[in-house]
């Protein structure tokens, strides 16, 4: 964000989430923010969630964490109410940031719009 000369709450981040069914969830949210898991979980109708592992992340997406999109690849979509406006996320690769409005990860994703962050 320093570098960016940009607000914290301009970067997104994509965490990903598998349920007992071995569903991929993909919740994107400000940088410096958490997962509500609990609130996930009530949202989705799950049991239990897990994060994925550095390996399932390459293996599901095709991208290293770190560097994860915030699309581009099959999951369920969850998309955090704080997120707005214009954003940068990961850009596919570990040395670049995607600069994507709100409103093209709605149109593209049509994710599940849902307060689940925790400061």
């Amino acid at each position: 964000a320093r570098m960016l000369k940009i607000e914290v709450g301009r970067i997104v981040k994509t965490v990903l989430f598998l349920d007992e069914t071995d569903r991929l969830i993909a919740v994107m949210l400000q940088g410096g923010k958490k997962v509500d898991t609990n609130k996930l979980c009530t949202l989705l109708k799950v049991k239990k969630l897990r994060m994925a592992t550095r390996e399932e992340v390459l293996v599901r997406t095709g991208y290293e964490t770190g560097a994860l999109p915030p699309l581009g690849f099959d999951a369920v979509f969850v998309l955090d109410t704080a997120v707005a406006g214009e954003v940068y996320a990961g850009g596919g690769a570990l040395n670049s940031l995607l600069k994507i409005e709100t409103k093209e990860i709605l149109r593209l994703n049509k994710p599940l719009v849902v307060t689940v962050s925790k400061v």
